[in-house]
Order: C-alpha cells, then sequence, then structure tokens
C-alpha cells in the first residue's frame, strides 16, 4: 500500500498548474490540498468493514447449509467404540 501523502503529492506533480514547478514548490502546493485525518480515516475503515462484512455473510451461509444437511444425534443412535483388548496380566 502506497503512503496516502506521496501518493496526493505524485497527484499534485501532474497536474497541468505544476509544470514547471520545483519539487520544492510542488510539495507546498501539496500541502495546501492534502486532507488528513477523519474523514480519510472514514473512507478506508468503510471500506475494509464492507469486505468483513460480505466475508462474515459468506461464512454465515455456509454454515446454514451445512446444518440443515445433518441429522440429530439422537436419531442417529450411539456410535459404540470398539474396546481395546487389555495387553498384558488382567486386573482382579
Amino acid at each position: 500500500m502506497v503512503n496516502a501523502w506521496l501518493a496526493h503529492v505524485k497527484a499534485t506533480m501532474k497536474l497541468p498548474s505544476s509544470k514547471g514547478l520545483k519539487f520544492k514548490d510542488i510539495l507546498k502546493a501539496a500541502k495546501k490540498t492534502y486532507k488528513k485525518g477523519v474523514a480519510a480515516v472514514r473512507e478506508r475503515i468503510s471500506k475494509v468493514t464492507r469486505k468483513v462484512k460480505k466475508a462474515a455473510s459468506k461464512v454465515k451461509k455456509t454454515l446454514r447449509r451445512k446444518r440443515k444437511g445433518r441429522k440429530s444425534r439422537k436419531s442417529k443412535g450411539k456410535k459404540g467404540k470398539k474396546r481395546r483388548k487389555s495387553r498384558g496380566r488382567k486386573r482382579r
């Protein structure tokens, strides 16, 4: 991910009004238009939360499908494990 400030400086450099300016002057111009803080953070957070919500809904959907396909354990009956034969002497 690119640093937000550097991306803004590059965008300012590409503007036709900054053609022929020194880098120092471009930085000064970028400083006037750069918005740091709450607005930028909110935008980024909203993008991330949308992705998370979408992923969570997919997981919920698959879990619901899996639950519908299962039968309850009581109807299947108990599955007993075979007992191992003891090796060695028997206990009394």
